[in-house]
């Protein structure tokens, strides 16, 4: 697979949101826009005192709109619609995905990174709903920064940030939630997209710069992306992960208040910054309190996530 074919269907990703007259593309459209789907539905908060918490919700529908704002379905079996609030769409997925859209999901899931990230790509520009090609651009954007592919991961994060983005969508980015020295090409990549990019790739960047010579630069973005009062979901994110910068003899004081922080958050953006909870608790000695985070995206994950488990489902 050679640079320049990936550079060329990322940059194709741009026409991806209009009308194409490709037989494939109008076939794509033609199921997406018919589709069932399941999806999954943040609880409300309710002042009920009981012990147990509200369920999430699991309805099958089909899909009307769905943005950074607002979701709209058609739930089976009713002739009613269901309209939430986007933050609490924590997952969707497909009864039925177009067969290599699902093929290159499933080498995602196993791991294959470079061998799906051009299906993935193959999937988007068929132009299957403007929300799905967000978040397969989100998954593509993974699969290139785990096959090394990090300016491609940047490129894509770029493209897709140019239009609101459901949070569900955002949660997805390929940002590194834990404190680690990444390898100079990934720094290199990273280091030119701090100031003149869209919110969502400066986040991602400064991630990549958190562990590296660059980290007073990368501190300065997120302290800059989490003053944006446009960009609510990023502006929590970058909160989030100027953790990993706090001095460790300050963590037990901060944990609390953290641990507030996280409830407070939209279900479907929790994951990454437990991760980062986790790994900040771990790194100070305190990985009693880090332990039971750890051992809750294990075995009740909120949703599917790369650094937890792919194969995992909304926890009810």
């Amino acid at each position: 697979m050679s640079g320049r074919s990936i550079r060329t269907l990322v940059l194709a990703l741009t026409c991806a949101l209009v009308v194409s007259t490709n037989v494939a593309a109008q076939e794509a459209s033609s199921w997406a826009a018919n589709a069932s789907v399941k999806f999954w539905i943040e609880p409300l908060p309710t002042s009920d005192p009981t012990w147990f918490a509200p369920r999430i919700e699991e309805h099958i529908g089909t899909i009307l709109s769905f943005d950074d704002k607002q979701f709209v379905a058609k739930l089976s079996g009713s002739d009613s619609d269901l309209t939430v609030s986007a933050q609490r769409v924590i997952w969707i997925e497909p009864i039925e995905a177009p067969r290599d859209e699902q093929a290159a999901i499933d080498q995602f899931n196993r791991g294959e990174y470079d061998a799906c990230l051009r299906p993935l790509l193959d999937a988007i520009n068929a132009r299957p709903p403007v929300w799905r090609q967000q978040w397969l651009s989100m998954v593509a954007s993974q699969a290139a920064m785990r096959s090394g592919r990090y300016k491609v991961a940047l490129e894509l994060v770029n493209q897709i940030d140019s239009r609101p983005l459901p949070p569900m969508c955002i949660g997805w980015m390929p940002v590194v939630w834990q404190s680690k020295m990444n390898d100079k090409t990934m720094q290199d990549a990273a280091i030119g997209e701090l100031s003149d990019s869209t919110p969502a790739t400066r986040l991602v960047a400064a991630s990549w710069l958190l562990s590296s010579p660059a980290r007073p630069q990368a501190v300065a973005a997120l302290q800059s992306l989490e003053r944006d009062v446009n960009r609510e979901e990023i502006a929590l994110l970058a909160r989030t992960l100027l953790w990993q910068v706090v001095p460790p003899p300050d963590v037990e004081t901060q944990f609390d208040a953290w641990l507030d922080q996280l409830d407070e958050m939209p279900m479907t953006l929790q994951t990454g910054p437990m991760l980062t909870l986790i790994g900040k608790l771990n790194a100070s000695g305190h990985s009693d309190q880090a332990r039971p985070l750890q051992q809750s995206l294990e075995l009740t994950p909120i949703y599917p996530h790369p650094d937890v488990n792919p194969r995992s489902r909304p926890q009810e």
